[in-house]
């Protein structure tokens, strides 16, 4: 889920909002991931806020952003290691923004 997401936001430059994950099988044994509905995808502008807000809208099937989270930690790290050198700066902003406002709740 985080490298779906992470090329959505890095190569494509969309929000990624409201999309549909389906996890499941490749046919040889490996996990794969689909990604349905890119209906309410908005670009991002390099507007970090405009990511949080689409990943708070889809909340419900993220880890949550909590850094002693397993799931989190993986989703964090997956994202991180599919993103661009240019970005990196971004993707910290990024996931310290979402860790700061999920601990604000």
């Amino acid at each position: 889920m985080g490298q779906t997401l992470a090329l959505i936001h890095d190569l494509s430059e969309y929000d990624g909002r409201d999309i549909e994950l389906f996890l499941g099988g490749d046919g040889s044994g490996n996990a794969a991931c689909w990604v349905l509905d890119y209906s309410q995808m908005r670009p991002w502008y390099n507007e970090i806020s405009s990511l949080c807000a689409s990943f708070f809208h889809d909340e419900p099937y993220y880890p949550r952003p909590d850094p002693t989270n397993t799931m989190y930690i993986a989703f964090k790290t997956s994202y991180q290691e599919q993103t661009t050198e240019n970005n990196r700066p971004l993707v910290k902003e990024f996931f310290d923004v979402l860790e700061v406002a999920w601990a604000a709740r």
